[in-house]
């Protein structure tokens, strides 16, 4: 069973259509079987819901759906908390659901992959990613380095000490390691360590 997972908020409503589009890409290009874990909140409507399951069953795959909501209040109000304190307003939020997958997803799960929900197309087998061994690292990324100094954001992270130069990569296709991910959970949220 492959795993993917991802993670939005959908104030209007239409965000929803986007994710779809990349959940129905995954479906018509990966022959395996795929459990798809939606991390939303109280924005996403019944209507989408229906929708996601709707696709879902016309492939004979699984969808799971996760309220961070009600899955994981303290560590959302933790998050919310970094992020306004680093950015005036926060945007994307939903992007940001993914560094609550070690208390959401099940201990069972021990991989996951991860794809932005607004403009994740998948034209292969997402088996060719899920088969990438990741041993004792965190993730696996595509190296993003000939952006780090367009990053769209009020501070390069980079300048900042976030991330060293030549280490900064595309988020928005990540094969995870939840066990590593579980065991420095303190990590994530705390730069310090925790």
């Amino acid at each position: 069973m492959i795993h993917v997972c991802y993670g939005f908020n959908d104030l209007d409503g239409r965000y929803a259509k986007f994710c779809g589009t990349s959940i129905l890409s995954m479906f018509e290009n990966t022959s395996e079987r795929v459990t798809v874990h939606i991390l939303h909140d109280d924005s996403l409507t019944v209507d989408n819901r229906d929708k996601f399951m709707y696709i879902a069953g016309q492939y004979n795959q699984q969808i799971k759906f996760y309220n961070v909501n009600v899955c994981a209040p303290e560590r959302l109000k933790q998050l919310q908390q970094i992020l306004l304190a680093r950015f005036t307003q926060i945007y994307v939020i939903g992007m940001f659901y993914r560094l609550l997958l070690p208390e959401i997803i099940s201990p069972a799960i021990d991989k996951i992959i991860y794809l932005d929900a607004g403009d994740t197309v998948v034209n292969m087998d997402i088996k060719k990613i899920w088969n990438v061994e990741l041993g004792d690292h965190p993730l696996a990324a595509a190296a993003d380095s000939d952006r780090i100094n367009h990053v769209p954001l009020p501070r390069n992270l980079c300048e900042d000490g976030y991330v060293e130069h030549g280490k900064y990569f595309n988020s928005g296709v990540l094969s995870i390691n939840l066990n590593h991910w579980r065991a420095n959970i303190n990590k994530i949220f705390d730069p310090n360590g925790g």
